[in-house]
């Protein structure tokens, strides 16, 4: 896949996510890292690391998770953070990115010519 534009990331993670919750919600006895790999080979999206977006874009750039569209953020996130933990806790997980995602436009509206390492 080509290198991801920070709009790009988000996209990609909300869309995935959003599928994982709904199928969470069916059986929330699936297992989050298969729900990941199938969306993304479903949508011919190979070579993902971690069949994230995050760490696509993070990989892209430093190859660190200082670059994870989380992080930008919020300097703390971390999808193994145990209180939203991304596989253990799915629905605070997707809470929680919805939430910095949310902070992520609102923070592109008010000031358009946020930093390099912020904007695309």
């Amino acid at each position: 896949m080509k290198k991801l534009t920070l709009s790009e990331a988000w996209r990609f993670c909300m869309e995935q996510w959003g599928d994982i919750i709904a199928q969470l919600l069916v059986d929330d006895t699936l297992c989050v890292e298969s729900l990941k790999r199938k969306w993304c080979s479903e949508r011919n999206y190979l070579n993902i690391p971690s069949s994230c977006f995050f760490c696509l874009y993070a990989n892209n750039n430093s190859g660190r998770c200082d670059d994870c569209p989380g992080r930008l953020i919020v300097p703390d996130f971390s999808c193994h953070r145990t209180e939203y933990h991304y596989a253990d806790r799915p629905f605070e997980f997707h809470k929680k990115i919805k939430t910095l995602h949310k902070l992520y436009l609102e923070g592109r509206e008010e000031n358009p010519n946020l930093p390099s390492k912020i904007d695309d």
